[in-house]
């Protein structure tokens, strides 16, 4: 460091073990001094450095306590933001499963929708050329009808029509050509003689 700083303690097992090397380096100086063993007798540690270093242990002990409860919380919220990202994951799967039922239900509503349109614009072509089919076979008929009746009936007796009508019955064309209705009159002309 610059400028004959010391580093600070960097863990919180280094600001632990500071105090107590402290108070075990005064203890030893504490013990030398009483020991009748050695020699010569060491000078006891004054009695301020063991309150020092029993204040700095407090603190120490304190400031661990306050790490410990910042851990436990920090723990708690780590757990339940898992538990979030893990509710979040379900909750993005399920919105990924239902966009995809959602992008099924409107490829076949698509397809539903074309395949009406289609009904539709064949359904019509097929009734109106049903209906032209049925006119002109009823046509047909009727053009034999009179051929035959001309020919098998006396002339005074054939009623002679120019113009037909016939009324076609709302159970056989209803709804085959959106232009008639079940009492309008088709008028078909036919050739007098």
């Amino acid at each position: 460091m610059a400028g004959g700083e010391k580093a600070g303690p960097s863990s919180m097992s280094e600001i632990l073990l500071q105090p107590l090397q402290e108070l075990q380096t005064l203890a030893q100086g504490l013990f030398l001094s009483l020991s009748s063993t050695q020699a010569r007798t060491g000078v006891a540690p004054p009695a301020s450095a063991f309150l020092e270093a029993d204040a700095s242990l407090a603190a120490t002990v304190k400031l661990a306590r306050q790490h410990q409860i910042k851990q436990r919380k920090i723990e708690r919220l780590k757990n339940e933001v898992l538990a979030l990202e893990g509710h979040w994951r379900e909750i993005i799967q399920e919105l990924a499963d239902g966009k995809r039922e959602l992008e099924v239900i409107l490829t076949e509503g698509d397809e539903r929708l074309n395949a009406i349109g289609e009904a539709r614009t064949g359904l019509y072509t097929i009734a109106t050329g049903v209906f032209r089919e049925k006119v002109f076979i009823a046509a047909i008929l009727l053009m034999l009808h009179l051929l035959l009746s001309v020919y098998t009936i006396p002339r005074a007796s054939c009623v002679r029509a120019e113009h037909l009508c016939f009324y076609f019955s709302a159970a056989q064309y209803a709804g085959s050509e959106p232009s008639r209705t079940a009492s309008t009159p088709l008028v078909l002309s036919t050739v007098s003689e």
